[in-house]
């Protein structure tokens, strides 16, 4: 019988309603013991389970030192972790994004880095787009978020300085075509599972449901399963990844790889969990 816990936010106590899928899923299986655990009141000291599998901490960057000590408290314990706590800890920075790009060829929008000690960057933030996007490198759910023209990036970063935010920020380019849509593909280990399409909602250029997007179910084309294939090294050893793809002068370019807490979309392929369960029983 293997015991394994799913950790979530406290305002969501039941897990959001697409991992309360896979939740029931593995609640379903004879030879599992599956409950829930909200992160931030967790101890793990009294942690007596097989694994922990870390899915919707969304209010994480909210309490950056806690979930950081959270981390450190487990790998202390040497608690088996999903995705594991170095992935995790890596994939928190969105700087990964230059690692990717280095490492697989992948594309990115162009970006650069804006923090506290090094900000004075206004020509090669103009030489990067006429409108690009600013975002802490560590973030969630589109907040701090903001689309603006080049020249308008440092005076807004410098406000953000000015209000107490000390963090670093990321720049990148505008793609003008993440208003047709965001491509978010699901994988098992290094397998594509499914794909969604995240469309903003008019007006608007973030596609998070939060700034009112709308999810679609979407069909893996060969060329984008090429470019997801890319990652195999990163994500062969790991349960769940998630890439995030826009199409932009005839290739697609690489905005997101979220490896410990992004949304699966469950609900878009029945199968899903019972492919997310194999993996989980291969790594276990």
């Amino acid at each position: 019988m293997k015991k394994i816990s799913l950790l979530t936010a406290r305002h969501l106590p039941n897990l959001s309603p697409d991992d309360a899928l896979l939740f029931n899923y593995l609640k379903s299986e004879s030879d599992w013991e599956v409950d829930i655990i909200i992160w931030s009141e967790f101890n793990p000291n009294n942690f007596s389970g097989d694994a922990l599998i870390i899915r919707s901490v969304w209010d994480y960057p909210d309490h950056i030192e806690q979930f950081q000590k959270l981390l450190h408290d487990c790998q202390q314990r040497k608690i088996k972790v999903f995705n594991p706590i170095a992935t995790i800890q890596t994939n928190m920075n969105k700087s990964y994004l230059f690692e990717l790009q280095k490492k697989f060829g992948i594309k990115i929008p162009q970006s650069l880095t804006l923090s506290p000690s090094n900000y004075n960057l206004e020509q090669a933030i103009k030489d990067l787009a006429e409108e690009a996007v600013l975002k802490p490198i560590i973030s969630a759910a589109g907040k701090n978020t903001f689309r603006l023209k080049s020249q308008d990036v440092l005076p807004q970063y410098l406000q953000l300085l000015k209000s107490g935010d000390q963090r670093t920020y990321i720049v990148q380019e505008f793609i003008p075509e993440i208003l047709d849509g965001e491509i978010s593909v699901i994988s098992f280990g290094a397998n594509p599972s499914h794909a969604i399409l995240k469309r903003p909602k008019k007006g608007e250029f973030r596609v998070q449901s939060d700034h009112g997007g709308t999810v679609h179910p979407y069909h893996i084309d060969p060329v984008l399963e090429k470019e997801v294939l890319k990652l195999k090294p990163d994500t062969q050893s790991l349960l769940y990844s998630r890439s995030d793809w826009v199409y932009s002068k005839n290739q697609y370019h690489l905005m997101e790889l979220e490896l410990f807490e992004p949304e699966l979309f469950f609900r878009f392929c029945p199968d899903a969990p019972a492919r997310m369960k194999k993996c989980l029983s291969e790594l276990l």
